[in-house]
């Protein structure tokens, strides 16, 4: 039977195979990054890349936001281009 026989047919194993293809469609999901801006004491502040799963990738310290802001966009804009497309 098809996965669309088993979706229709309900029960416990139909919710095993939704959580198993909601699994398979995350790991083939484009990696997602963000750049987060935090200010450390009157005049530093700090800026981090990080994963989905917030594990710092990249980080560093500034004099002022506008140059952590830029700093840390720089740093995703050359992590995207390592990173490149991941097919599977």
């Amino acid at each position: 039977m098809g996965p669309i026989g088993e979706c229709q047919s309900g029960g416990v194993g139909n919710l095993i195979w939704i959580k198993a293809m909601l699994q398979k469609i995350a790991d083939r999901a484009p990696a997602m990054f963000e750049v987060v801006l935090r200010r450390r004491g009157r005049t530093r502040w700090q800026w981090q890349v990080c994963d989905r799963a917030g594990k710092v990738i990249m980080d560093g310290f500034e004099d002022s936001r506008a140059a952590a802001k830029y700093r840390g966009e720089r740093a995703l804009f050359l992590l995207l281009l390592t990173v490149g497309r991941v097919t599977s």
